[in-house]
């Protein structure tokens, strides 16, 4: 007869009824990756493969573009994806902050010209007053963290203390940049966060313009199905009016089931198609027997105060 244990963490709002023989499983996969990843890391492991080639060139989806005189700054940075973005794009990096400093070890080590204000001391905008950043951002991008809305949390909102949009919108009220870009997880445009959506965000915002539409990384050639709500802002009208909504530049297979063109056979041969993954990476076919076992983040329970 199983007996039913409760697992819960301090970190966590949630407790997990699980039997002595998941228990036993969960401990068994971790304690036998953490082996795995220590052998690896002393050399001890030989390669299961050759080395893979990558088929994929990031650079040709996003070329370099000539520099256009006009600076950002990025809040909740993580690994850099909008701060890379921005500057392939052709603005000035004038500074990036990160809590977590792992991630903030990332970005300088991909970028170390750039000024990165990274760890709990530098990195948490909750204890940045922002004033010397008036007059000198003509854009301040970033992605708040998502877990308060993401469908694979809680989904607790405003009442979850890692919601930060209230961070990035001061920011945006006290620099008042020419525009600003956020991004964050479809679960933000649940009807049950509309009204959040509405108060706490457009409201919060009233000299700014705002488009909020959603984006798949895979329309652009990245082979990752990645879909992502964008609000995007700007002070003056005549910049609110210029702006387009980026068209998708590759065709993917969740594009062609939208049926988003009357023809699907002539945008197939004019659009290249997005490259799959383990061909973008390029790696060998590994097949399967059975379903792998899945080790969920929110079973830990949260890792980080934001």
């Amino acid at each position: 007869m199983s007996t039913k244990h409760n697992i819960s963490k301090n970190t966590s709002r949630k407790e997990y009824n699980l039997t002595t023989e998941q228990r036993d499983i969960y401990r068994k996969i971790s304690q036998e990756s953490f082996w795995l990843k220590k052998r690896a890391s002393l050399g001890l492991l030989s390669r299961v493969h050759s080395v893979n080639t990558p088929q994929l060139e990031p650079n040709n989806l996003m070329p370099q573009l000539k520099y256009n005189n006009l600076t950002t700054l990025s809040l909740f940075s993580g690994g850099g994806g909008l701060d890379l973005g921005f500057d392939k794009a052709g603005y000035t990096h004038q500074g990036a902050y990160e809590i977590i400093p792992i991630c903030g070890e990332t970005l300088k080590n991909n970028r170390p010209n750039w000024t990165i204000h990274s760890g709990p001391e530098k990195g948490d905008v909750t204890q940045i007053k922002w004033i010397d950043k008036i007059g000198s951002i003509d854009v301040i991008h970033g992605g708040p963290p998502c877990q308060p809305f993401s469908i694979a949390g809680q989904q607790e909102g405003q009442n979850d203390e890692r919601n930060m949009w209230s961070e990035f919108i001061r920011a945006v009220n006290i620099i008042k940049p020419k525009s600003f870009v956020a991004e964050n997880v479809l679960g933000l445009l649940n009807p049950k966060f509309r009204g959040f959506v509405q108060e706490q965000i457009l409201d919060k915002l009233p000299d700014y313009h705002i488009l909020m539409f959603e984006l798949n990384a895979a329309d652009f050639g990245v082979p990752q199905i990645r879909r992502r709500v964008f609000f995007v802002g700007f002070r003056t009208l005549a910049d609110f009016k210029h702006f387009k909504i980026p068209q998708p530049t590759h065709i993917s297979s969740e594009l062609v089931e939208k049926t988003l063109f009357c023809n699907n056979d002539l945008f197939e041969n004019t659009v290249p198609k997005t490259m799959g993954v383990r061909k973008a990476l390029g790696l060998f076919d590994i097949g399967y027997d059975t379903l792998a076992p899945t080790l969920r983040s929110a079973f830990t329970g949260k890792r980080n105060k934001y």
